[in-house]
Order: structure tokens, then C-alpha cells, then sequence
């Protein structure tokens, strides 16, 4: 529900609102939201920080790119195709 609903998820929080595929692991800290996804999968997390970086295993993706983008305004990063471990770092906090 909070992938069609965004606004729901509580604000100064990280939460993985939505996925097609299925989550094995997840980690949230200030900094950092690490898991790892099994099979390719679209996510949609909403962050308590604008990211820094995205890696998938271990491999860092540009921003703003067909792989993944911020929307500033709602703070939802959105990953496509996204399979195996993903980890997003933190730039600056959202207000």
C-alpha cells in the first residue's frame, strides 16, 4: 500500500515502499540503506537523505540515469532493474 500511496510513509524516514522483486536482506541506517533483491526488480524507497550514490554489487551507477533518479520534491528514489545487492549512500539530509 505505501508503494501506491507514498505520502503515507512517514517523513525523516527510510522505507522500501515497493518492489517487483523479492527482498532477502535490508538494512537501514542515517547513512545508509543497503539490501539485496533476488531477481530484476523496479524498487521504490522513500529517503530521509537526497543520495549520494547508488551501487549495484558493488558497481556505482551514475545519478539521474535510466537506472535510477531522485525526485527531490517527494524523496523517492526509484531503481530499475536492480538484482542482487543494492546500496544507497547518503549526501545531505532532506529538510
Amino acid at each position: 500500500m505505501l508503494g501506491e500511496i507514498p505520502d503515507l510513509a512517514p517523513e525523516g524516514q527510510n522505507h522500501l515502499l515497493s518492489t517487483t522483486g523479492g527482498v532477502r536482506t535490508i538494512q537501514y541506517n542515517d547513512d545508509i540503506v543497503a539490501y539485496e533483491i533476488h531477481g530484476p526488480s523496479t524498487d521504490v524507497l522513500k529517503l530521509a537523505f537526497v543520495p549520494r550514490e547508488v551501487s549495484i554489487n558493488g558497481k556505482t551507477i551514475p545519478p539521474n540515469t535510466p537506472t535510477w533518479t531522485y525526485h527531490p520534491k517527494t524523496h523517492l528514489c526509484v531503481i530499475h532493474q536492480a538484482q542482487g545487492k543494492v546500496r544507497i549512500s547518503r549526501g545531505e539530509r532532506t529538510p
